[in-house]
């Protein structure tokens, strides 16, 4: 549901709230295959987020990096390259 809303509705505050929820639930390790297949499938909804969200994602996705395998390793380093893409560009002016 929060994927749908996020594809129809330009509300900033629908997409950071569930990014922070997202976050928080990767913490949930009998949930977070499933948290990584929503963040990946929604990543080009990352550049409209707010930097501290964006923020907190990454220090988040980084803690857990190590413990992923396989596509789920992927999952992680792909966002995390398209946050720090979005945070560096953003640090630059883009």
């Amino acid at each position: 549901m929060l994927w749908e809303l996020n594809n129809r509705t330009l509300d900033e505050r629908i997409l950071n709230g569930s990014l922070a929820l997202m976050a928080e639930l990767l913490d949930r390790e009998d949930i977070r295959e499933r948290i990584l297949e929503f963040l990946a499938r929604g990543a080009d909804h990352l550049p409209r987020a707010d930097t501290e969200v964006l923020k907190q994602l990454r220090e988040k996705l980084k803690s857990i990096s190590n413990t992923q395998k396989g596509k789920y390793k992927e999952m992680v380093q792909l966002l995390l390259d398209v946050i720090d893409d979005v945070l560096s560009s953003r640090k630059s002016g883009q």
